[in-house]
C-alpha cells in the first residue's frame, strides 16, 4: 500500500518546511500474536517482499540498541582526545570489550540451570489446604 506523509524537516536557517513524501507501508501479521506490525519504507514492492523487510526492521533494531549501549555504557560519545589514532584504539576497545561481556553473558546463560518448579500438584494441594484453613477459621466460634 502506498501513502503520503506530510513530513516537517528540521529547521534550516531559522525556518522549518514541511514536504510531502509517499511511502510503502507494508502489514505483516504476527502469528503468535494474531496482530498486524506496520513498516513504512521507501524500498519498492519488486525488492523485497513484507517478511523482508520485517526482519530488516528488527536487525536495524538490534544495530540501534548496540549504538545506544556503546554511547551510554562506554561513554563513545564523550570521547575527550582529537587524535584519530586514539579515538579508535578506544572505539575498538570499547567494540571489543561489548562482544566480550556478550559472550560471557551467554556462556553464564548456558552454566546457571534454571530452577525446577515444583510439581503442580503440590501446589493445587497446598492452594486446597490454604483454603480449607480459611474456612475453619471462619466458621469457628469466638
Amino acid at each position: 500500500m502506498e501513502v503520503e506523509v506530510l513530513v516537517r524537516r528540521r529547521r534550516y536557517k531559522g525556518k522549518t518546511t514541511r514536504t510531502k513524501r509517499s511511502f510503502r507501508l507494508v502489514l505483516v501479521l504476527d502469528e503468535e500474536t494474531k496482530k498486524y506490525h506496520s513498516y513504512p519504507t521507501n524500498i519498492p514492492t519488486g525488492v523485497l517482499d513484507g517478511e523482508d523487510i520485517a526482519s530488516l526492521s528488527v536487525q536495524g533494531w538490534e544495530i540501534e540498541l548496540v549504538f545506544k549501549e556503546l554511547r551510554d555504557v562506554y561513554q563513545l560519545d564523550q570521547i575527550q582526545s582529537k587524535n584519530p589514532n586514539v579515538v579508535k584504539c578506544l572505539i575498538w576497545v570499547s567494540i571489543l570489550t561489548f562482544i566480550c561481556s556478550r559472550q560471557l553473558l551467554r556462556l553464564a546463560r548456558k552454566k546457571i540451570q534454571p530452577r525446577k518448579s515444583p510439581p503442580p500438584h503440590s501446589f493445587a494441594m497446598g492452594e486446597s489446604l490454604s483454603s480449607e484453613r480459611i474456612r475453619n477459621t471462619k466458621s469457628s466460634p469466638k
